[in-house]
């Protein structure tokens, strides 16, 4: 990113996952969000790995936006309309 807004971090235990980090600025300060989580060869991250993922890059200041939506709407529904990653669905499952 030739601006800097985009960033890669690399989870080094197995499975090794990719995360993608976006600069966000609020006019008071900068903030990391996590915006995505990709395995090797873009392979879905498994639920476990995504949850400790997330949690250890929470310890660390960086934040998980997430779409949210009625519980009543049906889950396939979601993730065909809303365009929900993988990472950002985690994110909802988990609560």
């Amino acid at each position: 990113a030739a601006l800097g807004l985009t960033a890669y971090a690399i989870w080094q235990h197995e499975p090794v996952v990719i995360i993608e980090l976006r600069r966000l600025h609020d006019g008071l300060g900068t903030v990391w969000q996590c915006d995505g989580l990709y395995g090797h060869a873009n392979e879905i991250v498994p639920m476990d790995v995504g949850k400790e993922v997330c949690r250890r890059l929470r310890q660390r200041g960086v934040v998980t936006i997430s779409q949210s939506y009625a519980p009543d709407v049906p889950e396939d529904l979601v993730m065909k309309h809303m365009r929900v990653e993988q990472m950002l669905y985690l994110a909802l499952a988990s609560g």
